[in-house]
Order: structure tokens, then sequence, then C-alpha cells
């Protein structure tokens, strides 16, 4: 049975939640995002294959969860940026064997509209800081959305830079770049949601031999799924697990 559970999502998919039902075990420590997190320059680097710094941060990472858990305690991290960086090297330090990971799908459309409600796309700041953007050299992504007749990285270039201005030309008028800017926004969005799921798949050929167990957000609200979850994983529920089965976490309302 693993002595250490991940997490693939794209975020805004139950990823919050996810940590809290494993908490509701007897043998875990469970957390969402964990220190070190592993998101903005050391994410953005790695994805523009400059490894370097997460490889570093990584192993630090590796030896605060083998430090940090308990003799007979399984550790949980559902951080939603476990593949984009860390969970590369965390394998082959770790022990494929020794790992676990939980998928989580969540319709690409509402995932998105989740994104967007709280300002965290390819376009913004914040976006940068925590998921792929169609800088990243990956070359088994498939390519960004065009933003007009730009294609691939001017596109995205092109984009951010109209983002930027895109308040000054709401007064003036200009609906139909204003249109172009939040279509964009929005599709570049479920680009990087599907592209999650890419690179899933390819960390599945590439650790074979990691547990892997598949979930949705609904199905995350059956105590029957998640108690089959519990199984694969090794982990048996608390009394308390039908107290918060189907509450929201992690709203940013």
């Amino acid at each position: 049975m693993p002595k250490y559970i991940f997490s693939i999502n794209s975020g805004r998919c139950g990823s919050a939640y996810l940590a809290k039902l494993f908490a509701e075990t007897g043998n875990t420590i469970s957390f969402h995002e964990a220190e070190p997190v592993c998101n903005g320059k050391e994410m953005r680097n790695y994805l523009m294959s400059k490894p370097g710094a997460m490889k570093t941060l990584s192993s630090d990472k590796a030896s605060i969860i083998r430090n940090g858990t308990p003799s007979g305690y399984t550790y949980v991290d559902t951080s939603h940026l476990f593949i984009k960086g860390f969970g590369w090297y965390l394998p082959d330090i770790l022990g494929e064997e020794n790992i676990g990971v939980v998928i989580i799908r969540r319709d690409p459309v509402e995932t998105a509209a989740s994104f967007l409600r709280i300002g965290c796309t390819p376009l913004s700041q914040k976006g940068r800081d925590w998921i792929i953007t169609p800088e990243a050299q990956f070359e088994w992504l498939k390519r960004c959305p065009p933003f007009g007749l730009l294609k691939g990285k001017r596109a995205y270039l092109a984009a951010r830079l109209c983002k930027y201005f895109q308040p000054f030309l709401k007064n003036t008028g200009i609906s139909t770049l204003c249109d172009l800017i939040d279509e964009y926004e929005r599709m570049s969005t479920i680009w990087y949601i599907e592209s999650v799921y890419q690179l899933a798949e390819v960390f599945q050929n590439k650790f074979p031999h990691i547990t892997y167990y598949e979930t949705s957000l609904s199905q995350l609200n059956s105590i029957d799924h998640v108690n089959q979850m519990y199984s694969v994983m090794g982990c048996q529920a608390l009394p308390s697990l039908a107290d918060i089965i189907g509450q929201p976490q992690n709203t940013k309302i």
C-alpha cells in the first residue's frame, strides 16, 4: 500500500476537498498544497525546460515528507502543482511502489469558469504563478488556441499584451477586440485544463508502478466511492467521514 499519496488535477476540481476526505481516516496526515508549495518562478522555469531549481526544491520537499511522516502513517498532499514540477522527481526519490496518485477530473468548461471567476488564467500573473501557460516547452502538449490571425506562442504573447490594456480598450468602446481577448482567455484556460490530463497520461506511462485511482468531483460525493478509493490507497474511514461528504471546500468566494 502507498506510503505517500498525491494527486493529479487541474485545480478548481476538488483537490482541497480530497485533502479533507483523506483527513477523515485514522492513519494519514493530509495536506492541500503543503510547503514547499513549488509554484511561482521555480514552476515556470521547470515548465520552460529549466529544471535546476525545481529539482533541488523537490529533493528538499521529499526530505520534509520523509522526516515529517510518523511511522505507520500515510502522507497525503493533494496539490495540483504535483504534475507541474515536483511530481516528476518524487518517484525516483521516494520509490514508485511507495506512491499513490489520485487523478481527479471535472468538466473542463465548468473548471475553466471557476478559474475565470477567481482571475487565475494563462493571461493573469496569478495564473502564471499557479498553472501551465502556452509558454510551456513540452512537445506533447497540443497547440494553444489562436488569437485572431496569430497562432502558438505569438498568439499568447499578443493576448497577454492586449489583456494588460483591456481596461483602457473598454473605455474606448472597442468591443470587438475586448470580446476577442475574453474568448482567448476562456479557451486558453480550457487548453490548460486539457494539458494537465495530457501530462497525466505521460506520467502514468513513465511511472507504471505507482498505484493510481481515477475519480471525478461528482464521484467523490458518494461515500461508497470514497470508501473504494480508501481501499485502493490502504486507508480506512473514520465515522466522521459522513459529516463532510459533499461539503464544498476552497470556494474562494
